[in-house]
């Protein structure tokens, strides 16, 4: 059980001593040089929890409370999107975000501790969501803005286990399951001008419903020829949105990796064969959208769209990776 206590009280000035806060932008009429505002928070942020031991295996269950701090918005690309929210909030700050997590968990060992399985099923209440909510601009390529857009909630089961099938061989396994929604919408995520229930169904970013892997691992004893150590392992993510809007959004993807390692009986000296995205996967962690259309290009707004809006910023990782290691550690 614990306690702390926080407050935060942030001074912001933007920009003055480079850029007068007062008067206008000579190069774009009407829009403000900066702005000078003050504001403050502050939380008592709670934890609580309970163990139970039951031979080798525990139990437990935990209730905690977060806070991530109100502030401001320092890169402002896009001043008109900036003003409209602060017309729209009646403040130049963002608010703070309240978390409320529960969790309920047992870390089990079975079959004298050949067996080790981790579990735990959660609840994420999340009030006042802070997002860097990210936009295609005309002006400024992309603008990106920290906003107070929802209350959500995120439920979730995570599992991970490992098996000792002989002495020599160990199976691990993973799953992962997410159910996350968002219960109130405040901002216009969807960018159609209303807060609607187009804005509540759309997906949290980075959230995938559902992650999964198996892998092995080897480890065969040459006697005074060293040892060789040899790992397999797959990993699924399902897809997941990147933007706020949905437009930006990742594929699924599935990852083999292997590795055989031989540790040579000269001390630091080991030898590698290894492979990376075997199934030669194209692989992005990322969709930024932009408003440079290509020929691809619809012009409509569709969440999860097959084809962007405009154009697309969406680094693709490498292929599939075969290649040999020397290392000597001294």
């Amino acid at each position: 059980m614990g306690v702390t206590y926080v407050r935060p009280r942030p001074h912001c000035s933007v920009v003055d001593g480079i850029c007068p806060t007062s008067g206008t932008n000579p190069f774009v009429p009407g829009e403000p040089n900066g702005f000078t505002d003050e504001d403050n928070w502050s939380n008592w942020t709670p934890k609580f929890g309970l163990q139970y031991f039951a031979g080798d295996s525990q139990f437990y269950a935990t209730y905690s409370k977060g806070v991530r701090s109100g502030g401001y918005n320092f890169r402002v690309t896009t001043p008109a999107a900036f003003l409209a929210q602060v017309a729209e909030t009646g403040s130049y700050s963002f608010d703070e975000e309240n978390v409320d997590a529960f969790e309920l968990g047992a870390k089990i060992q079975a079959f004298d501790q050949r067996l080790t399985l981790n579990s735990a099923v959660f609840l994420t209440k999340i009030a006042d969501m802070q997002r860097e909510v990210n936009f295609a601009s005309a002006t400024a390529g992309v603008a990106q803005s920290i906003l107070n857009t929802a209350d959500a909630e995120i439920l979730g089961f995570e599992v991970e286990g490992r098996f000792s099938v002989t002495d020599d061989l160990l199976l691990l396994a993973n799953l992962g399951i997410l159910d996350a929604d968002s219960e109130e919408v405040r901002y216009d995520i969807s960018g159609d001008g209303v807060v609607d229930e187009a804005d509540l169904e759309l997906a949290l970013p980075r959230v995938p419903e559902a992650t999964y892997g198996v892998g092995l691992i080897h480890d065969l004893d040459l006697g005074n020829a060293g040892k060789i150590a040899s790992t397999i392992n797959f990993q699924h993510r399902d897809r997941v949105a990147f933007t706020d809007s949905n437009l930006g959004w990742v594929s699924p993807s599935d990852q083999l990796d292997a590795n055989i390692t031989w540790t040579t009986p000269v001390e630091g000296l080991e030898l590698s064969l290894f492979g990376k995205n075997l199934l030669d996967e194209a692989i992005s962690h990322n969709d930024t959208q932009t408003p440079f259309p290509g020929p691809l290009s619809t012009g409509v707004p569709v969440p999860f769209g097959p084809y962007p809006t405009a154009g697309t910023f969406s680094p693709v990782a490498e292929g599939r990776r075969i290649g040999v290691e020397l290392r000597y550690s001294f």
